[in-house]
């Protein structure tokens, strides 16, 4: 699902996300608990404050990130 995120950028561009939004909701991130480089994107794996955790990566060549809920905490 392409998602619209909010990113820190620094010396390069999309450094690294601190908030998106997903189903209408904007959701921080408490934190990156991993960090990779692809051919021709940059993922991320992160946990938001109630513990879920998600897939974001920015595909540089189409200069969008792309989200996947990775799971959600229960009683959510």
């Amino acid at each position: 699902m392409i998602a619209k995120v909010t990113s820190y950028a620094g010396y390069r561009a999309e450094e690294r996300p601190k908030s998106f939004v997903l189903c209408g909701r904007e959701i921080e991130v408490h934190k990156i608990s991993a960090r990779w480089r692809e051919e021709d994107r940059e993922c991320f794996r992160v946990v938001s404050p109630d513990g879920d955790r998600y897939l974001l990566c920015y595909a540089r060549g189409d200069d969008a990130w792309d989200i996947e809920e990775l799971d959600r905490q229960e009683g959510v």
